[in-house]
């Protein structure tokens, strides 16, 4: 569903914070909006494990991005 959302909106290939899929005005109305930002990340990464993401994480837990393919 945050691939299939990702694709529909054109932002395959681009670096999203998981604030910005949790809170984003862009996501509002999806499923994904509003997850407490734990259960996004374990999303996150079975996509990534399935070759469907890669997360970035800063300097911080909470300094968490994602590129979704």
């Amino acid at each position: 569903m945050i691939q299939q959302w990702a694709s529909d909106h054109g932002l395959c290939n681009t670096v999203l914070t998981l604030y910005e899929l949790a809170n984003g005005d862009d996501t509002v109305g999806q499923e994904f909006h509003g997850l407490d930002p734990a259960t996004l990340r374990r999303s996150l990464e079975v996509l990534q494990t399935q070759g469907k993401a890669q997360l970035f994480v800063g300097t911080s837990e909470d300094d968490v991005g994602v590129k979704i393919f």
